[in-house]
């Protein structure tokens, strides 16, 4: 018990110092993994970071990324949703629809929903404004 608030204390001061998040858990996740298992199990931490990073999702991650940029940076992109617009048109808010079900498909063939969210994002956010939606709507 008393590790997991030391840990969290942890956590909290350099959130507070202005530490990046990332930066702040790892170092407060090292310290809970000192304090519970000892100096060994700091031996697994390698081992796990990368078992962790070559898996398939990070792998895949990059390139639906890739992907939303050439969407973006391509009249392809454009059309698309010129035709998605075009087709839900009849529905109020027809491209924020649209917008929602790109991220659901591309989320659902991937299997990482957050992928969805970058392929689909960087596009949907300036088209939407584009459009006349608000931009808090939008992102």
């Amino acid at each position: 018990m008393v590790e997991a608030i030391l840990a969290s204390l942890l956590l909290l001061a350099l959130i507070v110092a202005g530490v990046n998040i990332y930066a702040a858990l790892g170092l407060s996740g090292a310290l809970g993994l000192l304090l519970t298992r000892g100096m060994n199990a700091l031996a697994l931490v390698p081992t796990s970071f990368f078992g962790q990073l070559n898996s398939f999702e990070m792998i895949a991650l990059p390139l639906f990324i890739l992907m939303g940029h050439v969407l973006a940076k391509t009249p392809i992109g454009r059309d698309l949703f010129f035709a998605a617009s075009r087709w839900l048109s009849w529905l109020p808010g027809g491209l924020a629809i649209a917008s929602s079900g790109a991220c659901t498909v591309f989320g659902a063939v991937s299997g990482v929903s957050i992928a969805g969210v970058a392929a689909v994002g960087g596009l949907a956010v300036p088209e939407m404004v584009n459009r006349g939606y608000s931009r808090s709507l939008a992102a």
